[in-house]
Parts: structure tokens; C-alpha cells; sequence
């Protein structure tokens, strides 16, 4: 892909990741006119980003640390400080760090 054409690429998208996800078709089509080459890129982008943030933190990061700690746990015993840090603190059921 020619430079300039990244350029414009990254110009439209960042415009476009900043709209809602009903209005973008309607974005796109003004600017990217005609520009089937540019379009294609454009929507290549967002696609790839919505495909990044699929299931990005599905599950909570302090459960995944608890579990690594019960396997690291498992091999060596985990000091009592270690172990209020995997698992953090706890208020009315949110984790705090």
C-alpha cells in the first residue's frame, strides 16, 4: 500500500472508531467517496479492532492471577503477602487494587 494512502487510511479510521458503529456505512461512504482501495483498508481496520476487543477481559484478571497461584502454589508455598496480592482486596464483591 502507497503511503499516502495509509495516511488517509489511518485519518478516516480514527474518525470513524470515534462514531457510533450504526452511523460508520454512512461515515465512510462520504469519505471515502469512490475510493474503493481506501474503503477496503478502512474497513479492514475496524474490523480487525473489533475482532481485537472480542472478549478482551471475559473473565476478571484477579480470577486468572488466583489460579496461576494456586499452580505456583502447588510447587512452592506462597508467602502471606504474596497471596493478599494475587488476590487483592475486596469490597462488596469489586476488587480494588
Amino acid at each position: 500500500m502507497m503511503l499516502h494512502l495509509y495516511r488517509r487510511a489511518q485519518g478516516v479510521f480514527a474518525s470513524a472508531v470515534m462514531r457510533p458503529v450504526e452511523s460508520r456505512a454512512a461515515y465512510l461512504d462520504g469519505a471515502c467517496g469512490n475510493d474503493a482501495e481506501l474503503r477496503r483498508e478502512v474497513e479492514s481496520m475496524l474490523a480487525s479492532r473489533e475482532a481485537a476487543s472480542e472478549g478482551f477481559l471475559e473473565s476478571p484478571a484477579v480470577a486468572e492471577m488466583e489460579s496461576v497461584a494456586r499452580v505456583v502454589g502447588a510447587r512452592q508455598p506462597l508467602s502471606r503477602g504474596v497471596r493478599q496480592f494475587w488476590r487483592g482486596a475486596r469490597v462488596n464483591g469489586a476488587v480494588i487494587p
